[in-house]
């Protein structure tokens, strides 16, 4: 699947404008991933083609959960809003490829995610290193 056709589609344009509006709002944020983390309860993140991306997954809704709760509030605004707009995607249901389609409905959701936490990855692993108590250091630098 070619992310660059989902990040160019008009589901993402809109997830990336409530995004925008979701981040200037500490209760939409924690709304939000409270959101992500009943539909995961549903089962979806126990499927194989979500273990990939799990743990970067929630993490990222804990790092949201934080930040509303203003915990943490190391994250770079660009980051959060990528963030924030990879977790409105997932949330809705009818995107480049509606979720209530068998067996593919949710591979534009695990390519895009899988997009975006490869390219805040610093931003996640930093968030995890504060919430174990540790300073995060950049092995890549």
């Amino acid at each position: 699947m070619d992310v660059n056709e989902i990040l160019d589609s008009s589901a993402m344009k809109l997830a990336k404008k409530q995004a925008t509006k979701i981040a200037a709002s500490k209760n939409r944020s924690a709304r939000l991933a409270g959101l992500a983390f009943t539909k995961m309860d549903k089962g979806l993140l126990s499927k194989e083609t979500f273990q990939a991306i799990k743990g970067d997954f929630l993490a990222a809704l804990r790092m949201i959960r934080a930040y509303a709760k203003k915990d943490y509030k190391k994250i770079p605004t660009k980051s959060l809003i990528g963030i924030l707009a990879g977790v409105v995607y997932f949330v809705m249901p009818i995107d480049f490829i509606p979720d209530f389609i068998p067996l593919i409905g949710f591979a534009d959701d695990i390519a895009l995610l899988a997009w975006i936490f490869s390219n805040f990855k610093n931003d996640i692993d930093e968030y995890r290193a504060w919430e174990q108590g540790h300073e995060y250091v950049d092995a890549t630098n």
